[in-house]
């Protein structure tokens, strides 16, 4: 699973699983009930290890979440 990009919830593209570790344990909770057939309303989520870097304005942060956001989309 990559750590520069940010992950969909309750989307049918999203099949990776998500951990704590990785999206946060909301998030990961999020997606297991998504992956249960519940219904949650469609969301992203910046990787833990993606966070700090676009919080600090990092380009290369920036550039993987506008180009994630995009793959989103498409």
């Amino acid at each position: 699973m990559s750590g520069d990009l940010p992950f969909f919830i309750g989307i049918a593209a999203s099949t990776e699983e998500l951990t704590p570790e990785i999206a946060g344990s909301k998030a990961a909770e999020l997606w297991r009930m998504s992956r249960l057939g519940l219904n949650v309303p469609p969301a992203f989520v910046l990787p833990t290890t993606l966070c700090e870097p676009v919080n600090r304005q990092d380009p290369k942060a920036l550039a993987a979440l506008d180009h994630g956001l995009w793959i989103g989309v498409e």
